[in-house]
């Protein structure tokens, strides 16, 4: 049983969501996980930097980097959560994140170390999911 530390963040989009908060934790530590909380988690969680969707970083970019960088201080190192956009912006402020859906169905020592995307390859990845969803 892998009993590995990972602090987990709460997207600040689950922060009024106690049960997506509760069943995260309970499926992480099915997997084998223990988990760590920052004092800020939760209901007293901190936004990443992106901010609520992604549209903070493109509207006041010093706001961003100064959220980032606090978030990323605050968790101290590898960890978990359960947004995409968090992810990939902490791992911008030096941290390496795992997605919850990678660390249960992926390989998580691979997805820490891919490279984060840029703002232009998530639209691309956007318009082609919209695609597969639009011919289904």
């Amino acid at each position: 049983e892998n009993r590995k530390v990972l602090t987990i963040h709460d997207p600040c989009k689950a922060r009024s969501n106690a049960p997506m908060q509760e069943a995260v934790r309970t499926l992480i530590k099915k997997s084998g996980y223990r988990l760590a909380e920052p004092d800020n988690s939760r209901k007293k969680t901190k936004c990443c930097g992106r901010g609520a969707g992604g549209l903070v970083e493109y509207a006041d970019t010093g706001w961003s980097e100064k959220y980032t960088a606090e978030r990323c201080m605050e968790l101290g190192g590898d960890f978990v959560t359960y947004c995409a956009n968090c992810r990939e912006t902490l791992r911008g402020g030096g941290l390496e994140g795992i997605h919850v859906l990678d660390l249960l169905f992926g390989d998580a020592e691979i997805t820490k170390v891919k490279d984060s995307l840029t703002a232009k390859e998530r639209m691309e990845n956007q318009k082609k999911a919209k695609l597969l969803l639009q011919s289904m």
